[in-house]
């Protein structure tokens, strides 16, 4: 288990607590940070992948997707890339809106691929994911999925830019012994203030999370929250 607090404030935003294993000390699970380590990045990318869409003018409110059987060449000869989705089923057409909350794969490679892995891999990299050091090509349309993995920590700085109106600011990580403030990342915009107002928006469905994951799920919360699913190994 791993888990990152980051607090946001009139200064930056704050590290508050970093939990990165059940027991450090333990002799079975101990000693690894996982909140640092490069992990599948499974479905955690999706809102960024919908939000690069919306800022380039690819997609709308009222763009639809196919949730359909899918085949795409992956450049090497005799390759290609079929994605399912973790229910082993297509749900036909669908919202961006209905894409997103659901977690739905197909329709996150679709998107991909109407962004250009190429454009989605910049982008990425713009939001701190700098262990992305291999080509769009040999990461190809499964980028979307998560392909190229990303620490915790990542993800978090990334999800703090959409709570963010859209500005990834540095990351205050503490102070050394000598009283010097300790920063990640630099400042920069990732969203425009609607795109990252729309995600915050979308994340925040409780009656659409309920389609995907039941009436009773551990993202029902007693006041809102914009939460995004994943699995990750």
């Amino acid at each position: 288990a791993a888990v990152i607090v980051i607090e946001k404030t009139a200064g930056g935003d704050e590290l508050r607590s970093m939990v990165g294993s059940a027991d450090f000390f333990a002799d079975n699970a101990g000693e690894l940070n996982h909140a640092v380590r490069v992990r599948s990045a499974g479905s955690t990318l999706k809102p960024f992948v919908y939000g690069l869409g919306f800022d380039r003018g690819i997609f709308g409110a009222t763009t639809i997707f196919s949730d359909r059987e899918l085949t795409l060449g992956t450049g090497r000869e005799g390759e290609t890339y079929r994605p399912h989705n973790n229910d082993m089923r297509f749900w036909g057409e669908l919202t961006l809106r209905e894409s997103l909350v659901a977690s739905r794969n197909v329709p996150a490679i679709i998107a991909a691929d109407k962004i250009g892995i190429p454009a989605l891999l910049g982008f990425l990299h713009d939001a701190g994911l700098t262990h992305l050091t291999e080509t769009a090509e040999h990461y190809g349309p499964g980028l979307a999925l998560g392909s190229g993995g990303a620490t915790l920590l990542q993800l978090a700085r990334g999800y703090s830019a959409i709570a963010g109106g859209g500005e990834l600011r540095p990351l205050s990580l503490g102070q050394t012994e000598g009283g010097q403030p300790i920063r990640m990342g630099d400042s920069r915009r990732l969203f425009s203030r609607p795109t990252a107002e729309r995600l915050t928006d979308m994340l925040s469905d409780r009656a659409l999370r309920r389609r995907a994951f039941g009436r009773r799920n551990f993202l029902d919360f007693p006041f809102p929250v914009a939460a995004k699913t994943c699995t990750s190994k």
